[in-house]
């Protein structure tokens, strides 16, 4: 594995990797909000046998870093920072992959640059304003304001609270049992996203979700001609597979593929059916 840091326009640095075939077409991965790259633990290696890999951590993410208040911090100027891992791997094209909220910045490079995509593959995510249809209500989306308020009031005591629940038992078991399929899903898989949002900083964690709930590109789905296999899961209760329905019927050259009993971390449940079934579709593109 080669690792790298990019330096952005502001002189952000940004943790990259890359394994893989290096004279290969290149795959681009793109995680969630609060990810440092669980999800792929499978898919990477995987899609490395055949493809270049190439992995990045968003500012305030994993090795990566974010300067001042946080202010720096969203789903355009992630887009944008994408742009310059592109550049630093010097791909003219890729194939993108996307998770959860890395769909949206997907979306948005796809926006902005057609020509530097080969194909396009949103897993798990929706083309906008999440909390609206999070576990089927916007309950979570009326509460944010008041939690935001409590944040930027206590932040130190907001920190070791988050911290501590991140590390809880109590709140993976409830996740586990709740949130996934957990006949499918192993411990250790799973348990790398808790350890990396215990430590993540809460502020660019509200932050950040107060941008993604705002974001929305659906009207202009319709203006994105780059192939995309959308990847839903049938029991996703953070993006609902309506959501994923939605945007392979508003893309031109969109199609939709849903995992049964997939969950919002249905990569690493179902990875053999997600596997091949990625695979094929990069083929034929």
């Amino acid at each position: 594995m080669i690792e790298k840091f990019v330096t952005t326009d502001d002189g952000t640095r940004l943790y990259a990797s890359e394994m893989g075939r290096s004279k290969a077409q290149a795959v681009v991965l793109c995680d969630g909000l609060a990810c440092d790259g669980f999800i792929w633990r499978y898919l990477a290696p995987r899609l490395a046998e055949h493809y270049r890999v190439i992995h990045w951590h968003y500012r305030g993410h994993g090795n990566s870093l974010v300067k001042g208040d946080h202010a720096n911090i969203g789903v355009k100027i992630f887009a944008r920072d994408l742009m310059r891992v592109f550049d630093a791997f010097e791909l003219g094209e890729a194939h993108l992959f996307g998770h959860s909220m890395g769909v949206q910045v997907a979306l948005e490079m796809a926006l902005a640059a057609p020509q530097r995509l080969l194909s396009l593959v949103p897993v798990c995510g929706s083309y906008g304003r999440p909390l609206d249809n999070l576990h089927g209500n916007d309950l979570a989306n009326r509460a944010f304001p008041y939690l935001m308020g409590v944040v930027r009031r206590f932040p130190a005591a907001a920190q070791r609270f988050w911290s501590r629940a991140a590390a809880m038992e109590l709140v993976y078991a409830y996740a586990a049992s709740r949130e996934v399929a957990s006949h499918l899903i192993r411990r250790e898989d799973f348990q790398p996203y808790f350890d990396h949002v215990a430590k993540m900083d809460i502020r660019i964690f509200m932050r950040l979700l107060d941008d993604a709930r705002e974001h929305t590109i659906e009207a202009r789905l319709p203006e994105i001609h780059t192939p995309t296999l959308v990847i839903a899961g049938e029991r996703d209760t953070v993006t609902p597979v309506h959501l994923s329905e939605r945007m392979a019927h508003l893309l031109p050259d969109g199609e939709l593929f849903v995992v049964p009993e997939g969950s919002h971390v249905a990569p690493i449940e179902q990875r053999s059916l997600i596997e091949q079934r990625v695979l094929r579709f990069l083929k034929a593109r």
